[in-house]
């Protein structure tokens, strides 16, 4: 029997030490078809964007406690593979979609995007950060009257003529439920996701 436990801890040593080599590959990947120069130049533009507030993280993290600014590709992919986990939502990967799409970014690259967005967000995040990438595209991705806005402020001055810094919990919650409804054009969605978020709130 001392033979076949000695197997079984040599093929579990050699699954984890691939596993292992695995992710560091797949982690580096992004290099085959995007330079650092250009990837370098697009995680300075992620660092550009304004961190949300204090205020609005403290009810974004209450009504979306698996969509965390922390989120990293690692988490992504993982909790992509083995879905009995709680799904982890990385920021990097809605960047790159935003690319592929040409919406509001000004990143650039010289290779199709299309097919490799989480190559793509690899790159991201190698030279950022996924708080650098959830910031972006918070302020980035608004889509409102035709047009996309410049940050999450300029939106909230149209909701309440005020910035989200000044917002009670009741405008933040509604502000998220914009959010979270895409391009705000269901208002009946919206109207539901207020009153989910709300009773959230009530329930906690």
């Amino acid at each position: 029997m001392f033979w076949v436990r000695k197997v079984i801890k040599i093929f579990i040593g050699l699954a984890l030490m691939g596993c292992i080599c695995a992710v560091i590959a797949y982690k580096f990947s992004w290099r085959l078809y995007f330079t650092p120069e250009e990837m370098q130049y697009n995680a300075s533009l992620l660092q550009k964007a304004p961190t949300p507030p204090q205020n609005f993280m403290k009810i974004w993290n209450k009504l979306l406690p698996y969509d965390k600014p922390s989120n990293s590709m690692f988490a992504e992919i993982t909790t992509t593979f083995l879905p009995f986990l709680a799904f982890r939502d990385c920021k990097c990967d809605e960047v790159s979609a935003m690319v592929w799409g040409n919406k509001n970014t000004d990143m650039n690259t010289k290779n199709d995007i299309a097919g490799k967005g989480r190559l793509f967000a690899l790159g991201l995040e190698y030279y950022a950060s996924p708080e650098d990438c959830f910031s972006f595209w918070l302020n980035k991705d608004i889509y409102w009257n035709n047009r996309f806005l410049n940050n999450l402020d300029e939106f909230s001055q149209i909701l309440f003529q005020k910035n989200v810094v000044e917002l009670q919990e009741n405008e933040l919650i509604r502000l998220i439920a914009h959010i979270q409804t895409p391009y705000s054009l269901n208002l009946q969605r919206v109207e539901e996701k207020i009153r989910e978020y709300q009773k959230i709130l009530k329930e906690e």
